[in-house]
């Protein structure tokens, strides 16, 4: 855990200066924590030597003693770590001071591959939330600088080009498993306009079978087309393990006496909420209408249709198949203000199919 002068972006500017340091009440805990772990048998060693009854029995102490020392040193070298951060037009560079003293390097900015935006997982109390990471990227680990932590994962994307329009480099994003590379010059560029410029490829073949997951209509008046879902692939194991747990709690909290009530309504309550999720997606199908002007999207259930999602052309800057951050798979309409999932839980065939074919139409 790191604390910094700079834990959301509001505006970035160069120069840009930050620094690091380990929150001070963690380095004195250490610090009493080992002394009093290695302290305590380290003085029944003493009082054992000084009166002549230290025998070999009492020698495993010194385990606890080597541990102690080591936790202790581990706090006063956090209690003086402190890295200081600074970033001009030209380079880099880094001061850090620790128990072995200071050390100082720099680095050409030039030599940095660009910016790279990501989410991480936190944890406060027994919640868990998501937090967007922007991290100067270069090809040495070593030599990685995290600018900030703590972004609205909402903001991250918008944050991200900000910051890298500033320093002039590239803006980066894993998708799959792999680094995608944005320019400056091509930041806050629609798909329309990335395609114009040929910086896009778009390869839809209207000769190709739609396939069985999807429905396609045209709307000739209009120039667009309206897709229905009609096949999902839940992940039934995934959905199994998940009723599992509740169930377990449940089951435990209403057939065992020893064990308090609550687990069994905690659980019954979870499994109610589990049980109701699969059956709305089981129910519910997504349509979805493409035209030039962009993307509107509407969820159908048995109970009738609810209102669409209006998301213009100009707003959509990428449309990928991948992970949402819910960690749904789908098809993800990448926007500055949070990507848009579509496609909840369809096979990969009609994803890929769906992606190229909005792509053929926002480009056109």
């Amino acid at each position: 855990m790191l604390q910094s002068n700079a834990e959301t972006l509001t505006s970035f500017s160069l120069p840009y200066s930050r620094t690091e340091r380990i929150p001070a009440f963690v380095a004195f805990f250490l610090v009493v924590f080992g002394l009093v772990w290695g302290g305590i048998p380290t003085t029944a060693l003493v009082k054992s030597l000084l009166s002549g009854g230290l025998t070999f029995e009492k020698l495993p102490l010194l385990l606890f003693t080597t541990i102690g020392t080591g936790i202790v040193l581990l706090g006063l070298h956090f209690l003086v770590r402190k890295k200081e951060i600074t970033l001009t037009e030209r380079e880099v560079s880094v001061r850090t001071r620790s128990l072995l003293g200071v050390r100082t390097w720099t680095e050409p900015l030039s030599n940095y591959e660009g910016v790279r935006g990501y989410t991480v997982t936190r944890s406060r109390g027994k919640s868990h939330y998501l937090v967007g990471v922007l991290e100067l990227y270069h090809p040495e680990k070593a030599k990685r600088i995290q600018l900030v932590e703590g972004l609205p994962p909402r903001r991250l994307r918008a944050e991200l080009e900000e910051v890298s329009r500033t320093l002039g480099l590239a803006a980066l994003e894993e998708v799959d498993g792999r680094l995608v590379k944005r320019n400056p010059e091509d930041l806050d560029k629609s798909v329309r306009e990335l395609a114009r410029e040929q910086k896009l490829q778009v390869d839809f073949d209207p000769s190709v079978e739609v396939p069985e997951a999807l429905d396609l209509q045209v709307d000739r008046e209009s120039a667009a087309l309206i897709i229905t879902t009609k096949k999902k692939r839940l992940p039934l194991v995934g959905m199994l393990i998940g009723l599992l747990v509740p169930g377990t709690f449940m089951i435990l909290g209403f057939a065992v006496k020893e064990i308090p009530l609550v687990f069994g309504i905690f659980g019954a309550v979870f499994e109610t909420l589990i049980i109701g999720g699969l059956i709305w997606e089981a129910v519910t199908r997504e349509r979805i209408r493409v035209s030039p002007e962009g993307v509107t999207l509407w969820t159908l259930t048995p109970w009738g249709e609810r209102d669409g999602k209006e998301i213009p052309a100009e707003e959509i800057e990428d449309v990928r198949v991948g992970k949402a951050q819910s960690g749904i798979y789908g098809l993800l309409l990448v926007r500055d203000e949070g990507d848009v999932l579509v496609g909840r839980y369809l096979p990969k065939e009609a994803l890929s199919y769906l992606r190229d074919c909005i792509l053929a139409v926002l480009t056109r």
